[in-house]
This record gives structure tokens, sequence and C-alpha cells, in this order.
């Protein structure tokens, strides 16, 4: 099975996985971020999260739902510190490796 590693689950990452599948891709999708929580909308964080005005979920750029719906494995939480491209493998800052066949 072909795994897909998206180091980076902002807008762009997640459109990435989300087209993977629209595209059919049934292989293993991984998304790795340093942000801890989901992604999240960055404009509202500061202007309407941080002051109460609104819910964290409504500032989610995919609800829970979505999500699971890619079928991706979120490593949140733990940057990406190197990328060893000849042996096609991410190392985390935790000393975590991540083999891939295709990196985005």
């Amino acid at each position: 099975m072909s795994r897909v590693v998206i180091v980076g689950a902002s807008v762009g990452g997640l459109k990435t996985a989300q087209a993977l599948r629209s595209e059919g891709f049934e292989g293993e999708i991984v998304l790795i971020d340093q942000e801890r929580h989901p992604t999240y909308d960055k404009p509202p964080l500061s202007k309407k999260y941080l002051t109460g005005e609104t819910a964290r979920h409504e500032i989610e750029l995919l609800s829970e739902h979505e999500t699971r719906g890619i079928g991706a494995i979120s490593i949140f939480g733990t940057p990406a510190a190197s990328v060893d491209l000849e042996g096609q493998v991410v190392t985390l800052a935790d000393g975590a490796a991540v083999s891939y066949d295709t990196l985005v």
C-alpha cells in the first residue's frame, strides 16, 4: 500500500489530503503538523475565538466527521525535524521516523 506524508496540516495540507481522496487515492495519508490541535482558520482565532465571541469548533477548517472522512493518520504536536530524501523518511522532533512513498 502506498503512503503519502504531508508535512503541514494547514489549509494546503488538508486540501491536498482531500484532493487525494476525491481522486481515488486509497493508500495511507499521514498529516504531520507542529500544532497540537486540528487545523483551524487563523484569522478568526485572533479576531473572535480569543475574545470569546466564537467557539473552537467554529474556527476548525474541517469538522471531526470531515476529518475522519479523509481517513488520514494525524500526527499533531510534533514537528518534522528532518527529511531523508534518499531513504524516504521524515524524522520528527521527538525522534520518531515516518516512512513515505510520496512526500508533500
